[in-house]
């Protein structure tokens, strides 16, 4: 099971994507957060984070950088409303909010199969 972590101040996005991601077999939304903060408390569970690029550079850098001293192997994906994004050097990926749920779905697991096989 591929665990994802949403982050995204826009709640109804948010539990929507959520709601979407947790209709496939192998992928989980194993925590939502509005904000960093409380995203911290759920880091360590995700092999994927899904984040909001609208964020602040700082804060978004010191998501990632804390995913990762968490949990070395998390892949992270940004949704960004521009072509690029606060956090871009620290993410796996970054795609544009306009993505399609399919190609968002995807890239959940092609980042996250790697981390399941590794933990099996």
């Amino acid at each position: 099971m591929i665990r994802v972590l949403l982050v995204d101040e826009h709640r109804i996005f948010r539990q929507a994507l959520a709601f979407m991601l947790e209709r496939e077999p192998d992928i989980s939304a194993v925590g939502q957060a509005e904000t960093w903060a409380d995203a911290r408390t759920t880091l360590a569970d995700a092999d994927v984070a899904i984040l909001d690029g609208g964020f602040p550079s700082v804060a978004t850098q010191e998501t990632i950088e804390q995913l990762r001293v968490v949990n070395p192997r998390a892949r992270v994906i940004i949704l960004a409303w521009t072509g690029g994004s606060s956090g871009d050097t620290c993410a796996d990926v970054v795609l544009p909010t306009s993505a399609r749920l399919g190609d968002i779905i995807r890239l959940v697991r092609r980042l996250g199969a790697p981390l399941q096989l590794a933990q099996q």
